[in-house]
């Protein structure tokens, strides 16, 4: 087998973070099969971000801070056949960009996103003895190995393979919990304060604005939208319960409650958001209900602002 010794990923190592999260899943399930912790890449990944009319807690891969985090090297590459065949023979590991819907094996019933802009990701991680494509799709528990035509098929672009090749350091990087707190705890906080297009709390303000510009949107156009980002903000919420699982093990019990009651509130607002959504699905015209759900939104937002930066001061403190 021609992947520099990584033994075929099984479904039981698998990491499906939510939907929409593809290259997250697709680089925690690398990470677990690698022995990597992924717990630090979990507690960096509270965000917000509104792209393409959807609000998801997603990330852009160059900002999965890989080479902070764990000392992997992300670097986009554009590459013929020959290339790609290389990179893998000597044990390379990528994303790979692509349309999900030129995979067969897709489920038609989860293109809806492709429509709106939005490029899938799935795993490659070696060549098998055949000198096929051993991939992971690990939205939908596909593991097996594709060809590099029926690659190209999904490719983003015509003739090339597009990806984000995942460059490992030599040596694993020593582990250190209390940085990896420092580190994550400041820049979950800074980058949903700060971020100055579609990230943290421009993000809600983005999606503020399409909720109001909705109402005068053709009807199909609206139902779609809000159908969309009802999915998302329900992947928003189990977000924050996954993320929250790992981080509150790294915090001293004394504050584990406090903020756990914190999070279980922000939670339940999000959940609010859902059934706030569909209720202005059924009645776009009610302006009531539109300042109430605009006021459950700003709301989640303060609070997940006033956790974060809770958080920031128990490492500043160490309280």
């Amino acid at each position: 087998m021609e992947n520099n010794g990584l033994q075929k990923i099984i479904k039981e190592e698998i990491v499906k973070l939510a939907a929409m999260e593809c290259a997250a899943s697709c680089v925690l399930t690398l990470l677990n099969k690698m022995s990597f912790e992924i717990k630090d890449f979990l507690i960096n990944y509270w965000n917000l971000n509104y792209t393409g009319k959807i609000l998801m807690g997603a990330r852009n891969v160059r900002l999965f801070d890989l080479e902070k985090l764990y000392g992997i090297r992300v670097i986009f590459t554009k590459s013929t056949k020959e290339q790609l065949l290389d990179f893998l023979s000597d044990g390379g590991k990528a994303l790979y960009l692509c349309n999900a819907s030129g995979f067969s094996f897709f489920p038609d019933s989860m293109l809806g996103y492709e429509s709106s802009g939005f490029k899938h990701f799935t795993l490659l991680y070696g060549l098998d003895k055949n000198r096929q494509v051993m991939m992971v799709d690990p939205i939908i528990d596909f593991i097996d190995s594709v060809s590099f035509t029926d690659l190209l098929k999904a490719s983003v672009g015509e003739h090339y393979y597009y990806y984000y090749a995942l460059v490992f350091p030599k040596t694993k990087l020593a582990r250190d919990e209390s940085q990896s707190l420092d580190y994550s705890m400041n820049r979950n906080f800074h980058y949903y304060m700060e971020s100055k297009l579609h990230g943290g709390r421009m993000a809600i303000e983005r999606f503020l604005e399409d909720l109001v510009h909705s109402i005068d949107w053709p009807e199909k156009e609206r139902k779609d939208w809000v159908t969309m980002n009802i999915t998302t903000v329900n992947a928003i919420a189990n977000l924050r319960r996954i993320i929250w699982g790992h981080l509150k093990d790294l915090l001293p019990i004394i504050l584990v409650d406090k903020f756990t009651i914190i999070v279980n509130e922000i939670v339940e607002l999000w959940k609010n958001v859902i059934f706030q959504l569909i209720k202005y699905n059924r009645s776009p015209q009610n302006m009531e209900l539109i300042n109430y759900l605009k006021g459950k939104i700003t709301a989640v937002a303060k609070k997940e602002e006033f956790l974060l930066y809770q958080l920031v001061e128990w490492r500043s403190e160490k309280l």
